[in-house]
């Protein structure tokens, strides 16, 4: 019989030998895992398509508004495999936008750091960055961190007082398009101040686009102070005029334009004339703009031709007018050519203002015989420039043409059509001289 010593030794020689052999089981599984994935690589197509084009297909997995969400790309692309990981943390393009909504953590250290660890792999690349809710400590150092890095930024938010702690001046040196609004899931209506607003155009002087989306500004709580010049903006959208007319949104953000000069201004839409006259003209004179493009909503008064004379004088470079008008009630629908007649006759009468004019749309509801006369006679003294005429009745779908659209108007109108000229009169989907053309030749 052995010793107590003798067994113990024996013991520890059986432990090691059991060691030794998983040691060399584990080396076994990894070269048997080695050769497996040598061979998947050689049989997996996926796996033989390089890398670069891996790459380009997962850019297409991104959704238009990327979220740090693990159920979708590209968060989703580092669980499926080693290698999809690498190559999706190898892709800067990958992580290069993102939409960091933080009304579900409003103080979320994991939100920021999901948030964090995602714009890190985007490396050095320019930024879009979407914010949606309220600006979380967390979220507003992270958004400072890079902002040297943003090219595009949007701002929907609940609490308008988060723009004052962005409007650092100079804190976007690179950003080139600007979306503010209101966060829709907001409880309240959102009071925008044009302090805010400007504060965002002193952060941003590259800025080339900015859409304020349907901001509605109250009495102004935080002066702008002195009027701002921005050198670089190109494009302006004070609200969407579309919606505007149609849809009902206010959004009078058009109060903006008494704090700011704007010399490089080339399209500007308005959703809410609510300025006077005489501010528009100051703004224009200030800023004497190469405005080509403007598309606006008339305030519910009649402009007088002088005004309008001298609107034109100071936008000699216009080529796309679109005018919209908002009735204050149904009864006005009948007479909704009356704001743009005074539009109409200078177009007509005033051939030496805006002789680069290519393209005109109106969206009211034309009744009057007279009211196309004066049309015909539009298109025929502005032939050689004009490329295109619309007359958009409201989405409303008339099914019959309005009492003016005489058969001998449809005729003149027709002859514009053959000269080159696109002239379209009804609703958007369906233009009445074509429907009266296919009545003709049935």
């Amino acid at each position: 019989m052995k010793s107590i010593p003798e067994l113990r030794t024996r013991i520890g020689e059986l432990t090691s030998a059991i060691e030794s052999q998983k040691r060399a089981l584990r080396d076994l599984e990894n070269q048997r895992s080695k050769v497996q994935s040598e061979l998947n690589s050689r049989v997996d197509p996926m796996a033989r398509i390089p890398f670069e084009i891996v790459s380009d297909i997962f850019l297409h997995c991104v959704s238009n508004i990327p979220r740090p969400d693990s159920r979708t790309a590209p968060l989703v692309l580092l669980n499926i495999c080693r290698l999809w990981r690498t190559i999706a943390v190898s892709t800067p393009f990958l992580w290069a936008e993102i939409c960091m909504d933080s009304t579900p953590f409003p103080r979320g250290a994991k939100f920021a750091k999901l948030c964090r660890d995602w714009i890190d792999r985007a490396r050095t690349i320019s930024l879009s960055f979407s914010l949606r809710g309220s600006l979380a400590r967390r979220i507003e150092l992270l958004m400072n961190k890079h902002a040297p890095q943003v090219q595009n930024l949007e701002l929907f938010v609940r609490d308008t007082t988060d723009l004052l702690r962005l409007g650092v001046p100079g804190l976007f040196p690179s950003l080139m398009k600007l979306t503010v609004g209101a966060d829709e899931t907001s409880p309240v209506e959102v009071d925008f101040s044009p302090g805010q607003c400007i504060g965002l155009l002193r952060a941003a002087p590259a800025l080339l686009e900015c859409d304020f989306d349907d901001v509605f500004c109250a009495d102004d709580i935080f002066p702008p102070g002195p009027v701002v010049t921005h050198t670089s903006l190109r494009v302006l959208r004070l609200g969407n005029p579309q919606s505007r007319a149609f849809e009902g949104y206010h959004g009078n953000s058009a109060f903006i334009l008494q704090y700011v000069t704007l010399p490089s201004l080339q399209s500007l839409d308005i959703a809410d004339f609510d300025i006077t006259p005489e501010v528009f003209i100051s703004f224009l004179m200030r800023s004497r703009p190469p405005l080509t493009c403007l598309r606006m909503v008339l305030p519910n008064t009649i402009w007088e031709p002088g005004t309008i004379i001298e609107y034109f004088q100071l936008t000699p470079n216009l080529t796309d007018v679109e005018l919209y008008f908002t009735p204050n009630d149904d009864s006005d629908e009948e007479n909704g050519a009356e704001p743009f007649r005074p539009f109409l006759e200078v177009l007509n009468t005033g051939t030496d203002l805006l002789q680069r004019l290519s393209n005109i749309t109106l969206w009211a509801l034309f009744w009057e015989v007279g009211d196309y006369e004066t049309i015909i006679k539009v298109l025929t003294a502005r032939r050689t420039s004009l490329r295109s005429f619309r007359l958009y009745f409201p989405p409303e779908n008339y099914d019959a043409a309005p009492p003016g659209l005489a058969r001998n108007v449809i005729v003149a109108l027709r002859q514009f059509t053959e000269d080159g000229i696109h002239v379209h009169v009804g609703p958007r989907q369906h233009n009445c001289l074509d429907r009266n053309l296919v009545a003709e030749n049935q």
